[in-house]
C-alpha cells in the first residue's frame, strides 16, 4: 500500500494491530497477516500528529494542534472508532506558545509526553488528573530543546528528549528536572 506522506507508525501488541498515520487517514492493519482492517478519519487525519498506545484503557493517543491550543486525543480503534476523550494542554487562561508545533507523543504509565518542535518544550500530562506540566531546559538564555523531535523513557522513569537542532539527547528525571 502506498501512503500519502506517512508520519507515524505504531504497533499495538495487545491488539495485534499496526497503525499508520498519514496526511489522509489513520490506517489499521492486522499484525498477523498485514491486511487492512480499517481506514479511520478519512480526509481528516492531516490534523493529527504522533501515535502512542495507552495500555490502561486500550486507546490510541495522538495530538491535534488548533489555533489556540494543543489537544491530546484518545481514540478507540476497536469499537466506535472515534475520539473518546480529549485533554487540552493549556488551560483557558493560558496561550499556546507562538510557533508551537507538537509532533511526537509517547505514553509512560498514566502520563502522556509530547514534544514541541517549534517552542522547544516538552509537556507531561497526567491523564488521571488532566493536568499538564511544561518542561524545558534553559541554559544561558538559549533554548536547548530547539526542535524537540522525539521522546522516550529509560528503566528509571527518566525522560529522554531528542534535540534535533543541537544534535543531542537530553535526559530529564521523573520530576522533569534536567539531568544531562
Amino acid at each position: 500500500m502506498n501512503f500519502f506522506r506517512p508520519r507515524s507508525v505504531l504497533y499495538c501488541e495487545p491488539e495485534e494491530k499496526v497503525l499508520v498515520l498519514d496526511d489522509r487517514a489513520l490506517y489499521v492493519f492486522s499484525a498477523k497477516d498485514g491486511s487492512l482492517l480499517d481506514n479511520m478519519f478519512d480526509k481528516e487525519a492531516h490534523r493529527f500528529r504522533g501515535l502512542a498506545y495507552y495500555e490502561r484503557d486500550g486507546r490510541v493517543v495522538t495530538t491535534e494542534s488548533t489555533e489556540t491550543n494543543i489537544l491530546i486525543r484518545f481514540i478507540d480503534i476497536n469499537f466506535n472508532k472515534a475520539c473518546m476523550m480529549e485533554i487540552p494542554l493549556f488551560g483557558e487562561s493560558e496561550m499556546k506558545p507562538a510557533g508551537s508545533r507538537v509532533c511526537f507523543v509517547a505514553v509512560n504509565g498514566d502520563y502522556v509526553y509530547t514534544t514541541d518542535m517549534g517552542a522547544g518544550l516538552f509537556y507531561r500530562t497526567w491523564i488521571k488528573h488532566l493536568s499538564t506540566e511544561v518542561k524545558t531546559h534553559v541554559e544561558s538564555g538559549t533554548n536547548w530543546l530547539k526542535s524537540a523531535t522525539g521522546v522516550a523513557f529509560d528503566g528509571e522513569d527518566n525522560t529522554l528528549v531528542c534535540s534535533m537542532a543541537h544534535r543531542r539527547i537530553q535526559v530529564f528525571g521523573p520530576a522533569g528536572d534536567y539531568k544531562r
